[in-house]
């Protein structure tokens, strides 16, 4: 006898991004915030787990009133 499921051992909400949102470079990873007039903050975040789609950003309450680009 096989039996084929799926065990939830934890659920929790995170903020996250699109991978397409968040760059890496020299081993760290940053996103970009919009300023205007074509003007470009890079932000260090820290990340934590990603999937195909997104990447989590770990205390990215700073991020709240930010436009990312």
């Amino acid at each position: 006898m096989y039996v084929n499921a799926e065990v939830n051992i934890s659920s929790r909400y995170t903020q996250e991004l699109p991978n397409e949102a968040v760059v890496s470079f020299e081993n760290k990873n940053y996103v970009f915030e919009d300023l205007g007039k074509s003007n470009y903050k890079m932000i260090p975040i820290v990340t934590g787990i990603s999937d195909d789609q997104f990447t989590e950003v770990l205390k990215a309450d700073f991020l709240k009133d930010k436009k990312i680009f």
